[in-house]
Formats: C-alpha cells, structure tokens, sequence
C-alpha cells in the first residue's frame, strides 16, 4: 500500500500544472514514517513497515542563492507596497535565519543589542546566537522601536499581529527585479554560500545555521561561479614564462642530408 502511494503521489500534478517532485514526496514519507513509530511506540503496531519503502533518490543539486547585484536590485525592487519585505530580506541575507517561521518568530526578547547578536532556534529546539552585522542591527533597532504593541518584531500593519506569510509579495518583487529561479528560502542559502565562499568550516556554517547534520553544512562548502572562474585563471597562471632572450633564441633544426 505504501509502494502504492508513492507511485501515486509521484504521479500526482499540482496546483502549477507539473508533477508533484520526489523531493516532496519522500518528506511525506518521511512524514508517514514518523507516525507508523509513535504508534509503535503506543503498542499500535508491531513494525514501521515505511522502513522497507526505498525513497527516491534526488541528485545533489547546488542551492540557490542571490549574487551581490541580484541582492542590489532586489532591494531596489522593495519599495512602495512592497516596503516591507525590505527588513525581511536584509535580516534573512544577513542571518540565515529560516524563513518564514524562524524570521517571524522573532521576539523582542530575542535581541540583545549590547552584545550585538539574537537569538533563534525554532526548528532544532537548539537555541542558537548569531551575530548582527551593521545592516541587521539598523533594521532589528527600526523594527523594535515601533510602538506596535506587540513582542514580535515583524508585525503587519494591516493586522497588527505577526506577519505568517509574504510568499506572494516576494515573487512580486523578484519578478519586479528580473530574478529568476529564486524564492524565500534563498535568503537563507544565500548566507550559508557566502559564508562558505569566505572560507568559513563546515562546523562554523552549520554553528550559525543550525544544522543537526554537518553533511547539510558542508552543502555550502562550494565554489560560486566567479571563484570557479579565478580557480581556472590560476591554473592559467603557473605556466612557466620565458624570458626575452629566450623567446628570440631561434629555433635549433638538425641537418639532414638526404
């Protein structure tokens, strides 16, 4: 029966018109997984037979993220009604905070401003610190001075509670900027390449992420198309070099008589 749903819900098109991905449909496998062992746990059934269902094998795909001119005009494109998805972005580029629940949930009482760092950890359970640069503090500071009557930071002004979710506002404004292939969470995958391509460890990436697995962290550890480029050029580079006096030597031929 499990088999059998896999192969259905591989098939199944969504709501765009394409088939359902098999990324998707392992995380509801997974899903599935979970509650086969709680009811193990519970005496409910003797097995989890989800353990005998293979999941698809996805190929390892580079994640997206926004180069610096992409973020340029991304944050060009966030004015007007679009204005507030401003804050959400710096604060996602500058923290890899997961969006939208780790972002949200910010709370007042989350950021310290004498130390410079928040604090976050919705996923995990883990709480974790991470530093403020320049550009998160001057938002985090705008934001917490806002008499919104509410603990939360990023408020809607229509509600006056918590923002839940601004997927539609975002794909606006990455068509407004003429960014493709990008949504919310390459906020967050853009703050773990950047912090790779620094050349920061696997172990610090996952530190300021929260990774529960270094395998993921180490996910980031990759090269951005201009490093790439400069890697090829190096190799260009550690060609010996010959000298004037070499390069005018002309050319020794041996005699042949015939």
């Amino acid at each position: 029966m499990i088999e059998g749903f896999k192969t259905v819900r591989r098939n199944s098109i969504t709501v765009r018109g394409v088939r359902l991905s098999q990324t998707s449909v392992n995380r509801e496998l997974e899903i599935l997984s979970k509650i086969f062992t709680k009811a193990k746990d519970f005496g409910k059934v003797e097995r989890n037979p989800c353990r005998q269902v293979e999941r698809f094998k996805n190929r390892k795909v580079i994640p997206r993220y926004f180069t610096h001119d992409e973020e340029d005009r991304l944050m060009a494109a966030m004015t007007g009604t679009l204005a507030h998805l401003r804050p959400i972005a710096v604060v996602g580029i500058g923290t890899g905070l997961r969006p939208p629940s780790e972002i949200f949930n910010l709370r007042r009482s989350d950021v310290d401003f004498e130390r410079n760092v928040l604090r976050a950890g919705t996923k995990t359970d883990e709480e974790r610190e991470i530093p403020m640069s320049e550009a998160v503090r001057e938002v985090l500071l705008e934001l917490y001075n806002r008499d919104t009557g509410s603990e939360f930071l990023f408020v809607s002004w229509r509600t006056g509670d918590r923002f839940k979710e601004v997927k539609n506002g975002f794909r606006r404004a990455l068509k407004d900027a003429g960014i493709k292939g990008a949504r919310l969470y390459t906020m967050r995958h853009t703050f773990g390449t950047r912090l790779g391509e620094a050349g920061y460890s696997s172990y610090e990436i996952m530190a300021l992420m929260g990774h529960r697995d270094i395998k993921t962290s180490a996910g980031y550890v990759h090269g951005t198309d201009g490093r790439k480029r400069a890697a090829v050029e190096a190799i260009q580079r550690l060609r010996p070099v010959k000298s004037p006096a070499e390069a005018e030597k002309p050319e020794l031929r041996l005699a042949v008589n015939n």
